[in-house]
């Protein structure tokens, strides 16, 4: 099995198939837009093949199947697929919210699968992926994380449920991260400061603390404890966010909000599968 297949060339697929082709790994390319496919072909890719119909595909030849596609596209792309699969093949979704049980009996079938949940991050290579495998092999967990090097970090789970946890605040996380920075951008300029040296004061302390992290090895208890002095006025400060835990109580409602909406989620998309 010397070949891959991805299904569907959104954002997150051309990532994949570029960290491929760096990586020289043979992939077999399918997209139902020709456009998209037309566009990939210009590239002239060395190890990529661009691919328009299903049934030209040596599917016992295959290593991965990719799927990449929209929420919407699943159902339609699950029964497109089903009868072309081989018990040999290791299908990786990246559905969030498509638990590997729905997507057996959708097709039909029960396949070795892999759900990735990386997040945006991934484009430069720093995503914090969750990963969970339906099947025995602990070998397979360093091949993902050899051929998928690219992403960035990955975090196997055990149980599957884990994963909706972790894509609510992992997934969601660099829209978190870039909301509280977004409030501190609009503080910054309502004070005097304009929205040029705003963004570039915000993105180094961005930075910089996020360096000042790895180089001192300290946690972020330590790191609080050095910028917050006792008496002072940032210590005084971080109490506000301390004060009845409001702060960490609300962020726990939001992301327990969040993982109940992907669970629902998951049982929404299934019944559409079945029908």
């Amino acid at each position: 099995m010397s070949e891959s297949l991805i299904i569907g060339c959104g954002n997150l697929g051309k990532i994949i198939i570029e960290g491929f082709e760096r990586r020289k790994l043979k992939l077999i390319v399918y997209d139902k837009k020709k456009t998209t496919l037309e566009e990939l072909k210009k590239k002239k890719y060395e190890k990529i093949l661009i691919q328009n119909n299903l049934k030209n595909i040596k599917w016992a030849n295959l290593k991965y199947i990719m799927i990449c596609v929209k929420p919407k596209d699943i159902n339609v792309l699950l029964n497109e697929i089903k009868n072309f699969l081989k018990k040999k093949n290791i299908l990786i979704s990246f559905a969030a919210g498509l638990d590997v049980k729905k997507i057996c009996r959708a097709l039909d079938q029960k396949l070795r699968i892999i759900r990735l949940m990386p997040n945006i991050l991934v484009k430069v290579e720093k995503s914090s992926t969750g990963a969970y495998k339906n099947f025995n092999d602990n070998g397979i967990e360093n091949i993902i994380e050899k051929d998928f090097n690219f992403f960035g970090m990955f975090t196997w789970f055990k149980k599957e449920e884990q994963i909706n946890f972790f894509t609510a605040l992992y997934g969601g996380g660099p829209a978190y991260v870039c909301f509280f920075f977004q409030c501190l951008f609009n503080i910054s300029k309502k004070n005097g400061l304009g929205p040029k040296i705003s963004k570039e004061m915000i993105l180094s302390l961005l930075h910089g603390t996020s360096e000042f992290l790895e180089i001192e090895k300290s946690n972020f208890s330590e790191i609080i404890s050095k910028v917050a002095s006792k008496g002072g006025t940032t210590e005084e400060a971080l109490k506000f966010f301390k004060k009845d835990s409001k702060f960490i109580n609300f962020w726990k409602k939001v992301l327990k909000w969040q993982k109940k909406n992907l669970d629902l989620c998951n049982e929404f998309k299934f019944i559409f599968v079945i029908l």
